[in-house]
Parts: structure tokens; sequence; C-alpha cells
């Protein structure tokens, strides 16, 4: 193996920072939340899965017995599994939370924010569009953007969208 020469421990030491600075790193990056609370559980999921690759990996899987291919190991089946659940459920969890805060800010958010498609078509708006502009969600959804503008910004609106 690539890590013969290193001693054990020191690998596992290595692995486990490696681990903390890569969940960091993933957590901010994806999710930006820095709070320790998912650092942790990054950490978790992160050496779940080194510990699981370690495992896999000190197994001498050039013989093809039974008692050292991964296919006939539980142990390293029951880890893997363990690793991807864990993984799946943290990820799912961190994406429903983030969908909440977005659906919260559209929502709750002062000025008007529309959601076109990719043709210029309305999806929908927040309650401020009623407030502020005084269109109801049936005037506008699926009304393209241009019938909404006065026509000779037309041009400049759509110069803008293209930009942005």
């Amino acid at each position: 193996m690539f890590y013969g020469s290193i001693d054990h421990s020191l690998f596992i030491i290595l692995l486990f920072f490696i681990t903390a600075i890569i969940s960091y790193t993933l957590l901010k990056i994806l999710f930006n939340r820095t709070h320790p609370i998912y650092i942790v559980a990054g950490i978790c999921i992160i050496s779940l899965a080194s510990w699981s690759i370690h495992f896999l990996l000190s197994l001498d899987t050039l013989h093809m017995s039974k008692k050292t291919n991964v296919l006939f190991n539980p142990i390293a089946a029951v880890l893997s599994a363990l690793c991807v659940t864990t993984i799946a459920l943290t990820i799912r969890h961190l994406l429903k939370e983030n969908k909440q805060y977005d659906k919260c800010l559209f929502f709750q958010h002062p000025d008007m924010i529309f959601l076109l498609d990719i043709n210029g078509v309305f999806l929908s708006g927040n309650p401020a569009v009623e407030k502020n502009a005084g269109y109801k969600p049936s005037e506008y959804i699926g009304k393209h953007f241009t019938q909404l503008i006065v026509p000779d910004q037309i041009e400049k609106a759509k110069k803008y969208l293209n930009e942005h």
C-alpha cells in the first residue's frame, strides 16, 4: 500500500486533519455555513468516509477469497452503507434548510422580486409586487416581462437582463 512506509497513527492523524479542512471548506463553499455543529457534522461524515476507505484499502483485494473480497466483507458493507446514508441525510437536511431560508427571503423581502423562466415569462413574484405595484399574481404570471414594461423602455430592459 502507498501508506505502508508511513507510521499508521501518523496517517490517521493526518487523515483526520485533512478531513476537518475539507469538511470546513465544503460546508463554507456549498452552504455558506460555519456554525460549529455543521463543521462537526462534516468532520464526522468525511471521517466516516475516510475510515471506510482506509478499511477498504487495508484489505488485500488481490486475492479473491471470501475473507478478503470487499463484496463478502460485512464490515466494509456496513461502513459503506452507513457512510452513504449519513452523507445523503446530511445533504438533504442542509438543502432543505437552504430552501427554507431562500423561501423566507423571497416572501419577506420588502422589494419586488420576480422569478422568470429562461424565455422571460413570469413564474412567480413575492407579495411586495402587489403591495408596491398593485399587480395580483394572476395579472402577471404566465406573461412575458415585456408586457408590463413601458414600450420605450423594453430594449433597455432586455439589454439589462441579458447582461445579468
